[in-house]
């Protein structure tokens, strides 16, 4: 694995062409420095480095921040600006995870912010976090936010993975993903986990777009299930991957769930599960409406900077900003988790409402 990793950091010390030489002067550096930059991606929360391969397979030079395989902490790492193109990373996701079997920790809303908190001192052009369906919704402010859900089964898998992720962009241009359908699989493997006992761990690389020989010397048997089964399955990391290198300006529209789907002629979503998604939106906004009427002027000024009212007995939890980031802090329900604003700066840009979000 450390092979792998150092091939990961240090892939094409230049993409754009040879390292300039100490003879070389700035003016004739300064592109090749660009380019590499454009194409240098901070990896948080590694793992087994899945995501990673699928970003180093389209092309883009993949950086490991600091990984807990190995004893590393993100709480102690920090990051400089103008450096990184992008920011990935799957924080852990066993308090939004609907198989979790005790009461949230809050560990996992933490880590949620260690990744905003790198983000910001690194201020990328764009972001991406991986998790469960159930993470609430993150607004990094400067971004515009995108979010979508895959599954293994459509990008040429096996198995029916569902993942969610969420892509923060500077420039508000949304990643388009072109999916296959499942139907040429026939019967489709159960959907691999963390805790995979079912099969064996060959079988389990496959189903995750690994080789069959690949190994993570030195993990014991327990790691290394948990390592890959984490893990985003690589040949949707790729397609995602690709779609950030290719976005552009372009009149193709878009399915209005946001899934990165394009549609044509009269359509709006481009699947009925689309449909599903936008009519439990709207069911949730007609509810929050609702919910807001007859507030006083105090209240309702308070559900505007993102602390709508909880249900009785349901008090809102405010996680303090870390050191280092100017008012960036976490608010979110004890007992749903169902909705996360992160809050970066003394203002809220204008694209990004200040409100709690609901995950659907």
């Amino acid at each position: 694995m450390n092979r792998e990793s150092n091939l990961l950091a240090t892939n094409s010390a230049s993409e754009g062409g040879e390292t300039p030489g100490p003879a070389q002067s700035d003016k004739d550096s300064a592109p090749v420095t660009l380019m590499a930059a454009s194409r240098l991606v901070l990896s948080l929360f590694p793992g087994a480095g899945l995501l990673d391969r699928g970003f180093h397979l389209a092309g883009w030079c993949v950086v490991r921040g600091p990984d807990t395989l190995l004893g590393q902490d993100i709480r102690e790492f920090h990051a400089g600006p103008g450096h990184f193109a992008g920011v990935i990373g799957g924080p852990p996701c066993q308090d939004f995870s609907r198989a979790r079997r005790r009461p949230p920790s809050g560990y996992g809303l933490k880590m949620i912010q260690e990744f905003a908190r790198v983000v910001t001192e690194a201020d990328p052009d764009w972001w991406l976090m991986e998790n469960v369906p159930g993470v609430p919704d993150v607004h990094v402010a400067g971004y515009l936010t995108q979010r979508f859900n895959t599954f293994a089964c459509h990008f040429g898998l096996r198995q029916r993975r569902n993942r969610a992720f969420q892509f923060g962009s500077k420039n508000g241009l949304p990643l388009v993903l072109e999916r296959s359908s499942e139907s040429h699989f026939g019967k489709l493997a159960k959907a691999v986990l963390a805790r995979d006992g079912r099969r064996n761990f060959a079988d389990l690389c496959e189903l995750q777009g690994l080789p069959r020989s690949f190994d993570l010397p030195g993990l014991s048997r327990s790691a290394k299930y948990r390592a890959v089964g984490n893990g985003v399955p690589v040949p949707v990391a790729f397609s995602i991957a690709a779609a950030i290198r290719d976005r552009r300006v372009t009149d193709q529209r878009l399915c209005a769930c946001h899934c990165g789907r394009p549609v044509t002629g009269r359509q709006i979503s481009a699947t009925p599960a689309c449909r599903k998604r936008l009519e439990r939106v709207r069911t949730l906004e007609k509810a929050r409406s609702l919910r807001t009427i007859g507030l006083s002027d105090a209240e309702q000024d308070a559900t505007d900077l993102g602390r709508p009212g909880c249900e009785a007995g349901e008090p809102d939890t405010i996680l303090p900003g870390v050191a280092g980031t100017q008012g960036t802090g976490l608010v979110a329900s004890q007992r749903s988790y169902g909705a996360l604003q992160l809050l970066t700066g003394h203002s809220t840009p204008a694209h990004s409402t200040g409100k709690l979000t609901e995950v659907v």
